[in-house]
């Protein structure tokens, strides 16, 4: 299970190229009073380069965006912060898709469709060490 220090929050950064879209996420996250957003970046490079990346403990990461995608930017971030928690989040829902994900190192994936059902659940399970991918 994840350790967090009893009076700190699990941080956050949402990466995703729609505004609008991290702002919905910051809203649904913000619901739930242990989590923190320290940032949000429009891109996989703007991510990588962050001040606030390694006091990041879960990433919210778009798949699809331009500069950098989510997926090289993820290749990125295991290579350098491998204790950071990623959780991607597409419209993409295929097969090979989803192994590309899993082979750049994420520990879930969230069909944007059912994110403001699943959200806080699937960062949870992440948080107690569980993956979460689709079945079929």
């Amino acid at each position: 299970m994840f350790k967090v220090n009893s009076d700190s929050k699990i941080k956050l950064i949402i990466t995703d190229d729609n505004q609008r879209y991290i702002d919905a996420l910051s809203i649904m996250v913000l619901k739930n009073k242990n989590f923190k957003i320290i940032d949000t970046c429009i891109n996989g490079l703007e991510l990588i380069n962050n001040s606030n990346l390694s006091k990041a403990n879960v990433l919210l990461i778009d798949i699809q965006m331009p500069v950098m995608n989510g997926l090289k930017a993820a290749m990125h971030i295991r290579n350098n912060n491998p204790n950071i928690l990623l959780i991607a989040i597409s419209m993409d829902i295929e097969n090979a898709y989803i192994k590309d994900i899993k082979t750049n190192g994420f520990n879930g994936y969230i069909h944007k469709p059912e994110v403001p059902k699943n959200l806080i659940k699937v960062i949870n399970q992440v948080l107690n060490n569980e993956f979460i991918f689709p079945e079929n």
